[in-house]
């Protein structure tokens, strides 16, 4: 009996082998791709047809992570620009000079304190930022001021941590330095650029900010009013000594290049599926696309592989 399986299992594998050498050797590509119209507008289903016979069809649509451009070579998503935007605003006082100041630090530990503060080193970029020039009581347009500043290279080591504070400066007594002056900051964001456009890397209220009291700034009239788009420092009038508060953001970094790998194609057609005679595809953006069709035969480790190219043009609606 067991001499019966060991000649049927010899048996079963010579049919095996003798059916693969039979089996056909790989076949030349010989494919088509043609396409109805070569403009189309966004929306629009466009239309490939296929004619031949091949066991794999891979597609490239030339649209970013799905472009011929990037098989064999990585993508690398550089930043090309970080910026800073805040709005700031004072009101109800007299003091203008030197109210708010804006720092960064990269050795600060995340200790949110006067001793926290002391221990790290700070560096003074208040000559990139915009302050107000007056008082907004009424309206008054130079009570406001918008900046916006360019802090790539404040990121130049990939796997730094920032921390931003903004310092609050009331100065006393009033009979000597004026009024005390408020302050409010809001819609506080860095964005950053790269290949794909303009992103936000942290919103104002991503910054998740801590407020230390640093000098002279306690008691229920010296407060921090925080909502959702802004916050302000906010003192009692007429102080008689120099009140200080920090506000400050948690850690930020950003990668400022990443290694996204090649882009990888859609599979139209696998060897066991059935021949295709058209292949329907939407493209969502306007441009002008190279569409690779990469078509192959393949035999045991044998592969015989075309590269079929069109050029499509997506307009507006």
């Amino acid at each position: 009996m067991k001499n019966s399986l060991y000649i049927s299992f010899y048996l079963l594998t010579f049919l095996i082998v003798l059916y693969s050498c039979e089996r056909r050797e790989v076949l030349p590509v010989d494919f088509g791709v043609t396409v109805e119209n070569d403009t189309y507008e966004v929306g629009d289903t466009v239309r490939f047809h296929l004619t031949g016979v091949a066991d794999y069809i891979n597609f490239y649509s030339g649209e970013r992570d799905n472009d011929y451009a990037y098989a064999y070579t990585n993508r690398i998503n550089k930043v090309a620009d970080i910026s800073l935007s805040f709005t700031s605003e004072y009101y109800n006082g007299s003091q203008t000079s030197d109210l708010l100041r804006l720092y960064y630090s990269k050795d600060f530990s995340d200790t949110y304190s006067v001793e926290g503060i002391d221990e790290a080193n700070w560096v003074d970029i208040t000559d990139r930022c915009v302050f107000p020039e007056g008082i907004s009581n009424g309206n008054n347009p130079l009570g406001f001021a918008e900046t916006k500043a360019n802090i790539l290279d404040l990121f130049e080591e990939d796997d730094v941590q920032l921390h931003f504070a903004i310092s609050y400066h009331a100065r006393g007594p009033h009979t000597t330095y004026g009024q005390r002056t408020n302050a409010r900051v809001s819609n506080f964001n860095i964005n950053y650029t790269n290949d794909e456009g303009e992103h936000t890397l942290i919103d104002h209220m991503g910054a998740d900010w801590s407020f230390v009291r640093y000098s002279n700034y306690d008691g229920s009239t010296n407060q921090f009013l925080i909502e959702p788009s802004r916050f302000s420092f906010a003192i009692a009038a007429s102080p008689p000594v120099d009140r200080i508060a920090y506000a400050i953001t948690k850690g930020i970094s950003v990668d400022r290049q990443v290694n996204e790998g090649p882009d990888r194609p859609v599979l139209v057609k696998s060897y066991l599926d059935e021949q295709l005679s058209d292949f329907s595809y939407v493209f969502k953006e306007p441009g002008t696309y190279e569409v690779v069709f990469v078509v192959s035969n393949v035999y045991s480790a044998t592969i015989s592989e075309n590269i079929y190219k069109i050029n499509v043009k997506i307009v507006e609606e």
